[in-house]
């Protein structure tokens, strides 16, 4: 009989670890908050009972970065990286994933470089199931940067790479395998709903090539939710779409119109909220939709929760939103640029 050594000798460290699991596994399942917090406080009792036990301090890091915490979490895993840890392609691709949800322009590189060293390790020790997931995510980065990079001329590059890459992926032998493949097809599906809707930001105003790239988007994101209806990040990338379009039409003098496309963009962000209060991008997207519809007490409301919220809103959007409500003037939330 083979016996395997545990990952710590620390039996409430242990303890801890398990049930931390169980809760991630009913956060992934459910998507509400309350099982994310639980398996981070269980996370961080078995780091802090033995700061060796390098699983934990992984799994930590992956709650922080889902709770919005993504210094804690870049900490920990740097950390971990240095330490060359056994696991050591999935703590450099939850590295690149806590890079890039810092939303920081100079960070963006940083979790490419990451993602590139993961693949490189990942076909060192024959990981082909890991390889796909990380090309996957490397989908999801030029996504995001399709939308945040600060030179703007370097926009559509993203936005092609991602569509590229994406399209290639969907259709990979591991995509359609299952379980493993739901994941690798929920994140696809969701940064290429992403591309697509910077894609059409990029194109005249309702032309057809702008209607073929958002209503790709609204695929992927329904794609996306189908496989997973309690993903919040899906959801409030479907939300940010509808908000766009509603801000085209309402720039166009549509006014029905845009008001139907916000009030289908509060609901999908509404359901986020309900499954995770604890994120101020909810919470200021509602401040925000809400000053749109007129209902200036509702942005107060939505403004005041969710700076109380941990989150990567920067203090400028707060600012402009404040200034929106304070004047009573949605037009300075209409002119902001994207």
């Amino acid at each position: 009989m083979n016996y395997y050594p545990l990952p710590t000798e620390n039996p409430g460290a242990l303890m801890s670890f398990v049930q931390g699991r169980n809760a991630l596994n009913a956060y992934l399942g459910s998507g509400r908050s309350e099982d994310l917090q639980r398996a981070r406080q269980n996370f961080s009792a078995a780091h802090q009972d033995d700061p060796a036990f390098s699983l934990a301090s992984f799994y930590l890091a992956i709650a922080s970065t889902e709770l919005r915490d993504s210094s804690t979490a870049i900490e920990i895993l740097e950390g971990l990286i240095g330490r060359r840890v056994d696991f050591l392609p999935e703590a450099l691709l939850q590295l690149a994933y806590a890079y890039t949800k810092t939303y920081d322009d100079n960070l963006y590189h940083e979790a490419e470089r990451a993602l590139n060293t993961a693949l490189e390790e990942a076909q060192r020790r024959s990981r082909s199931d890991l390889v796909v997931i990380i090309r996957a995510y490397r989908v999801f980065l030029f996504a995001v940067m399709a939308g945040h990079d600060k030179d703007k001329t370097a926009r559509p590059k993203h936005v092609e790479q991602a569509i590229r890459l994406g399209k290639q992926l969907l259709k990979h032998p591991m995509a359609v395998r299952r379980p493993a493949g739901d994941q690798i097809l929920f994140e696809l599906h969701n940064a290429l709903g992403i591309a697509y809707w910077r894609k059409g930001q990029n194109e005249s105003a309702y032309g057809t090539d702008q209607e073929a790239s958002w209503r790709a988007a609204r695929e992927h994101f329904e794609k996306a939710l189908r496989l997973r209806p309690n993903g919040t990040r899906a959801l409030q990338n479907y939300g940010s779409l509808l908000l766009s379009e509603g801000d085209q039409l309402m720039g166009m003098d549509e006014i029905g119109s845009a008001k139907e496309k916000y009030v289908a963009a509060q609901k999908a962000y509404l359901a986020s909220l309900e499954l995770n209060p604890i994120d101020q991008f909810p919470h200021y997207r509602l401040a925000e939709l809400a000053a749109r519809l007129g209902n200036w007490e509702a942005a107060e409301r939505h403004s005041s929760s969710g700076k109380a919220q941990p989150g990567a809103v920067n203090e400028a959007d707060w600012e402009k939103l404040a200034d929106a409500i304070n004047r009573r003037d949605v037009s300075v939330l209409l002119n902001k640029s994207t």
